[in-house]
């Protein structure tokens, strides 16, 4: 597989990995906000407190996730960009740019030499 390949296996593939992402951090999340209350009630905060703390850590990964996945059309303008610059660096583009690149400088030159004999 190629980089387009790729970049359009995972148009397909990370919108469904940030919406799983985003449902697990707010189930984890209500679940995080609901399980110290024992912890508090029976004093033993001081022995669950870093794994509490990891959790979040989990949670805000989830939430990393979610935010940090494009969706499918940022995707494929990804991998739209990806083939216009491969594209543009073919030898058979830079002779065509060229060319197109002298001709518009030759009809800028013209009409420039066409305005001032008129005046």
């Amino acid at each position: 597989m190629n980089n387009l390949s790729w970049l359009i296996y995972l148009a397909d593939v990370l919108p469904a990995l940030s919406a799983v992402a985003g449902v697990a951090g707010v189930l984890l999340s209500l679940a995080l906000g609901v399980a110290p209350i024992p912890l508090f009630i029976e004093d033993a905060w001081d022995r669950f407190k870093g794994v509490y703390c990891k959790l979040w850590i989990v949670v805000a990964v989830f939430a990393a996730i979610n935010v940090v996945c494009p969706s499918k059309e940022t995707m494929y303008l990804i991998a739209a960009s990806e083939m216009g610059e491969e594209v543009t660096m073919t030898p058979e583009f830079t002779k065509i740019r060229t060319i197109i690149n002298s001709f518009l400088d030759d009809q800028i030159e013209g009409r420039t030499d066409d305005n001032a004999g008129g005046k």
